[in-house]
């Protein structure tokens, strides 16, 4: 049996001499391994990942292996500095192209049939109809003649432009909400202080947060504990919710706040946090309910 020392070491000899192609049918890259991956039709392994390389064929199969079969997703992972960067594709206000019975998006396992018109979904088999300003001829063994220069037909991963029918709202301003560790360890090793010091510098000093942001500040130890931040206010006002095992927010106006506008209240209340938890005793805190 190989030692992990050594069978990581030799994945990354391996992956150092060439880049990793997903569409080859070899394991992928071990998720301690640094490696350059080519897109050729399946998802680079930083953004989705299965935790087994081999699917068992049934499911009595899986139970006898007893191991955990199950996939890490993360669309937003960030790629090695030489690798191409993520394709994005502009459908228009019709949006990207998709199977009409299971919604499916299309990719580079749809097949075109009857010379381009119709395409076969990859997931439920459905026949679909290619849109007229989609249209492409196919060549000899049914590939569409553009499948080079359109990524959704050759990269396993894309981004597409998301039309009016996917925004259920407009978008609305980022909202930074701060947590604070006040138990009697925070207090004691100066973590409060130094994290009210932290968000202080983060929100007035250098650039800032982005404009329209708003800022929000809790604190926790065997409670959660609320601010108003109102800029009305001439200090923020606590609200205590003991009941951990039902977690809500008791404010409706004043808790997540312009920082610009409520700059006095939030100053006031960061500068206050050290001295206001300095005799709490409480030892644990609950960051679940956090």
């Amino acid at each position: 049996m190989p030692t992990p020392i050594s069978v990581h070491t030799h994945d990354q000899e391996t992956h150092d001499q060439q880049p990793y192609s997903t569409a080859l049918k070899t394991n992928v890259p071990m998720a301690s391994t640094n490696f350059t991956a080519i897109d050729d039709g399946n998802s680079n392994p930083r953004f989705v990942r299965l935790t087994m390389y081999s699917v068992p064929h049934t499911e009595e199969l899986l139970k006898a292996s007893h191991m955990p079969l199950g996939m890490i997703v993360q669309p937003l992972a960030e790629l090695a500095a030489t690798e191409e960067p993520i394709k994005l594709i502009d459908f228009g206000d019709e949006g990207p192209i998709r199977c009409l019975r299971c919604k499916t998006y299309i990719n580079p396992y749809m097949v075109f049939i009857n010379g381009g018109k119709h395409f076969v979904c990859n997931i439920c088999r459905h026949e679909n109809d290619v849109p007229d300003d989609y249209f492409c001829n196919l060549d000899m063994v049914g590939r569409r003649l553009d499948r080079e220069a359109r990524p959704e037909l050759h990269n396993g991963t894309v981004e597409f432009v998301a039309t009016k029918d996917f925004v259920a709202r407009e978008p609305q301003p980022v909202s930074f909400v701060f947590a604070i560790d006040v138990t009697w360890n925070a207090v004691q090793n100066g973590l409060v202080a130094q994290a009210a010091a932290a968000i202080k510098d983060a929100l007035y000093s250098g650039p800032g947060l982005p404009a329209g942001a708003k800022v929000a500040i809790i604190t926790y130890d065997r409670s959660a504990h609320f601010y108003s931040l109102s800029a009305s206010l001439d200090q923020a006002q606590m609200m205590v919710v003991p009941d951990i095992h039902d977690m809500f927010v008791p404010i409706n106006e004043g808790f997540a706040v312009d920082p610009q506008e409520s700059r006095h209240v939030i100053e006031g209340l960061l500068d206050a946090l050290p001295s206001m938890f300095a005799q709490n005793r409480t030892a644990e805190p609950v960051l679940g309910a956090v």
